[in-house]
């Protein structure tokens, strides 16, 4: 009965681990263009190297101690060059706001996994904290608020 219950907690707890979602409405929505190839060129704008759709045209040989300047292109699915602006207005590597949630949902974590071997009572409460934490996490804004 005892290890029932153990496997009962663990698949409960697994059950309310959250799952990403890329339709999430509380994303910002921006713009992407999928690329189905890309160019190499040189410092003079000589391509040395395409790839489109899986076909690749010739090879790039580097020699050792040897060092070379490319600039990528990329290619939509007709093939052409796809623009883009070079001002990215701000867009780039988005990194969360510091936080300390994480912390309190990994302890909760660790006292559920101590609760399943030694106590109920303190995977109960490992299970509480782990839940909040999660949710908490999960409402707390991506980025703080700008003074």
């Amino acid at each position: 009965m005892k290890i029932i219950i153990k496997h009962l907690f663990i698949l409960l707890f697994l059950g309310l681990i959250p799952c990403g979602c890329d339709n999430d409405p509380a994303s910002p929505t921006e713009e992407h263009t999928d690329a189905d190839g890309f160019i190499l060129e040189d410092e003079s704008g000589n391509e040395i190297y395409r790839e489109f759709e899986g076909a690749s045209s010739d090879s790039v040989i580097i020699s050792v101690g040897q060092t070379l300047e490319l600039s990528v292109h990329f290619l939509d699915h007709d093939g052409n060059e796809i623009e883009h602006d070079e001002e990215e207005d701000g867009h780039g590597i988005h990194m969360p706001s510091p936080s300390y949630i994480p912390l309190i949902t990994a302890l909760g974590l660790a006292v559920f996994g101590y609760g399943l071997i030694y106590s109920f009572v303190m995977s109960g409460v490992g299970a509480f904290v782990t839940v909040v934490g999660i949710y908490a996490w999960a409402m707390e804004p991506a980025t703080a608020p700008e003074d």
